[in-house]
């Protein structure tokens, strides 16, 4: 055998031995909590509200219909060690209604406010860790390493 196809060989050998040991090879990485806002009503306040963590400030007046409300999660990504992301748990993604309060003066209208109206649980997001894989030696059910 030439010495290219030997390095071939070598190289098909390990990545198949690899693909073999049922490890992922990722990570859980944290994603910060995020918001989405909808359209805007026509409103002369700014809307500045807290929910599960997460500060939603709008920049421009307005009121926007709903907000889309993504809690700090993790997601897994690829890895250079032998370990895999696992969840553990879910976080709700919610999402808030408000509206538009309109003031008056008798029959005159003077300001509008957004107000918090309503809120549902809308999906969710894995909480997730990262764990070793326990890689079994060639041959050996991998229940027997756990053992």
């Amino acid at each position: 055998m030439k010495p290219p196809l030997v390095l071939l060989a070598a190289a098909l050998v390990s990545t198949s031995l690899h693909a073999q040991s049922g490890c992922p090879w990722e990570r859980a990485r944290t994603v910060p909590g995020s918001w989405t806002s909808g359209p805007l009503a026509n409103c002369d306040s700014v809307l500045t509200f807290e929910f599960g963590g997460v500060a939603i400030r709008q920049q421009h007046a307005g009121c926007p219909l709903f907000v889309i409300v993504t809690p700090q999660h993790e997601v897994a990504e690829r890895s250079d060690r032998a370990t895999r992301a696992r969840a553990f748990a879910q976080a709700p993604v919610t999402t808030l209604f408000f509206h538009c309060d309109h003031e008056y003066f008798l029959i005159f209208p003077i300001g509008s406010t957004c107000a918090y109206h309503d809120r549902a649980v809308t999906g969710g997001v894995d909480r997730m860790q990262t764990e070793s894989c326990e890689v079994a030696p060639v041959g050996v059910a991998p229940e027997a390493v756990t053992q």
